[in-house]
Order: C-alpha cells, then sequence, then structure tokens
C-alpha cells in the first residue's frame, strides 16, 4: 500500500509505503499516531467509501487536525484489521465497563461521547466479541500462531494464559504460573500488554490474511523484554502478517536492526528479516510543521540519528557534572 497525505493536522504533506513490517519512529507529538490511523482506515476501506469521510468519522475530532486534508492511496491490499492502541492494560482491566458505556450511549442515540478513536473503538469491540463468543474462530491455530503465542509467553510474560468460560459462555482470562491462577489486576502490567495479542491470535484464522497495527508495543516493558517485543514483531511478519509499529523506543529498533542483519548470515533464522520488506520514517517537528522523512533500509539495517542525538545529550550532561563534581573536591 502506499499513500500520499497533505495538511494532516502539523503534517503538510508524506508519502509512505506500507511494507510487511513498517515503522513510525519520533518524539511524542509528532503525529506519528495520526499518520498510523491514516493507515488503518485506507486498509479499512470498503466498496465506494470515502476515504476523507471515514478519517473523519475515525478521528471523532474537529477540523482543527483534518482541515483540507488530502489523501491518495494505492495498491491496497485488503486485510483483516487488527489494532492495539498504546493503553491496552487499561483497557485490558475495565473492558466490560468501556463496552457497556459505548452500548448505552448508542442504544441512546448519541454519537461517541468518550472522544474514542473509530480504531480504539474497533480493538474494543473486537475484544468484547471474542470474549462473549460472539467472535471467535474455532479452527486450530496454524504452526506460525502457536509459535507466536508460546515466545509471548515463554519470553515475556513468563507464564500462560488461560481461559474460563462461565456458565454465560463469557471468558475471563488468567496468568498461570507454576499451576496457580493469578487473577490479571494482579499480574503484572507487561501481562496486561501482551494479552491482547495472544486473545486476539487465538483467534485468528489466517495470519497471512492480517494486518496488525501496534502502537508503542515497548509499553510497560523492561528494555530485556522489549527486546523480546521486537523479535516477536518480526516473527509476525515472517508469517505472513503486514504489522505497522509506532515506537519511541531504541531497544525496538535496534533489535529489528540486527534481524535485518542477521538476514544476511542466516536466512533460515525466524528472527531474520529482509531489508527489503521493511519501510521505516522518521517523524520530527520542525519550525511550524511536522516533517516525515523516509529512513535508508540496507543490510546493516535502519539508518537512524534519532535516538543517539538524545542518548550524546544524555552523556554530555552526565560528564559535564560529573567534571564539576570534580572541580569542587
Amino acid at each position: 500500500m502506499k499513500l500520499r497525505v497533505e495538511n494532516l493536522a502539523r503534517i503538510k504533506q508524506a508519502e509512505i509505503e506500507v511494507k510487511n513490517l513498517t515503522l513510525f519512529v519520533g518524539q511524542n507529538s509528532t503525529h506519528k499516531s495520526y499518520m498510523a490511523h491514516v493507515v488503518y482506515e485506507a486498509a479499512n476501506i470498503v466498496g465506494n467509501q470515502s476515504i476523507l469521510e471515514t478519517i473523519n468519522q475515525s478521528f471523532n475530532a474537529g477540523r482543527d487536525i483534518l482541515e483540507n486534508i488530502s489523501i491518495e492511496y494505492k495498491d491496497l491490499d485488503q486485510r483483516d484489521l487488527y489494532y492495539f492502541p498504546a493503553s491496552r492494560s487499561g483497557y485490558t482491566l475495565v473492558l466490560e465497563a468501556i463496552y457497556a458505556g459505548m452500548f448505552s450511549n448508542s442504544v441512546r442515540g448519541r454519537k461517541n461521547p468518550s472522544r474514542l478513536t473509530e480504531p480504539t473503538i474497533d480493538f474494543i469491540e473486537e475484544f468484547y466479541n471474542i470474549k462473549t463468543k460472539k467472535n471467535q474462530s474455532d479452527s486450530k491455530w496454524s504452526v506460525a500462531t502457536k509459535g507466536l503465542i508460546d515466545f509471548l509467553q515463554t519470553n515475556i510474560i513468563k507464564g500462560r494464559i488461560v481461559e474460563d468460560v462461565n456458565k454465560f459462555n463469557y471468558s475471563n482470562y488468567y496468568l498461570k504460573v507454576e499451576n496457580k491462577k493469578i487473577d490479571l489486576h494482579l499480574a503484572s502490567s507487561a501481562t496486561l500488554e501482551i494479552l491482547p495479542f495472544i486473545v486476539f491470535l487465538k483467534n485468528t484464522i489466517d495470519i497471512t490474511k492480517t494486518f496488525f497495527v501496534i502502537e508503542e508495543p515497548e509499553a510497560h516493558l523492561h528494555p530485556k523484554a522489549q527486546i523480546q517485543m521486537a523479535k516477536f514483531i518480526v516473527m509476525l511478519s515472517n508469517a505472513g502478517a503486514k504489522v505497522l509499529v509506532t515506537t519511541h523506543s531504541d531497544y525496538i529498533l535496534n533489535e529489528i536492526n540486527n534481524c535485518i542483519k542477521l538476514d544476511s548470515l542466516e536466512k533460515d533464522n525466524e528472527f531474520a528479516i529482509s531489508k527489503d520488506d521493511v519501510a521505516a520514517y522518521l517523524f520530527k517537528n520542525k519550525e511550524d510543521e511536522t516533517t516525515v522523512k523516509a529512513l535508508a533500509v540496507d543490510k546493516f539495517g535502519i539508518a537512524n540519528d534519532n535516538f543517539d542525538e538524545v542518548l550524546d545529550e544524555l552523556l554530555d550532561k552526565s560528564s559535564e557534572l560529573s567534571e564539576k563534581i570534580l572541580e569542587n573536591d
């Protein structure tokens, strides 16, 4: 999929090519999420539906964000869409309450007063439908899907997600560690962040026909777990899914770079990914606008000094303070 976007909030103009694995990197408030929403909705177009009308509905926002927006897209690849918002742990814990509020408002004929965006609403509805068996697959998991679930449970959660179905045919999830079931509200934030991926994967019929849009996969994860999350993202792409990620994490980016380098050495490695399957874009605020720059991707990975600049500033400040301490001694 290729998109050309003009006048999306502070983004005057941007051209995006969505590959098997696409990364949006940059500081906060550089409109990475806005662009991710546009990609999600462009992939969600059905029939003669207007992309502009869809985007307006998606953002549930005023004209200040979408004034004079222009969007062109081509090479559309229709897939089942899964969106994972950044606040996954919060939605997981209070899913029923949020859904009840949404349903109550729809019955009263009210529009979305919560100001949630359409992709977030899609996430909540999909999650709820799975839990209530309204949208659950009876198909057996593929080898690739089982491998993805096992990887998350073994390397990040350090336990297994188990499911209990009550008399109302409603699923409750628990973390099982050493034969003990732990309620989700007592589980680690990492477990709550990862749970939606496991639940959605368990209900995916064909991983090769899916498109995962993941906001901040590093949320609530220790750097070691972020590295494992980067490997999961590569595995997901290698399994045939399209994956778009927004991230602030240098650990995520650097581990994906390692996976690209690995492709030159061990192409059959499950964590190796071809440079030709990866696209990356740097979102950066500059004066009165946000620029979107395509980053070069070669056999050594993604060229980006965005995180290096911050680290250099931090180290310089640390050295300066250390020198002053020594001078005062």
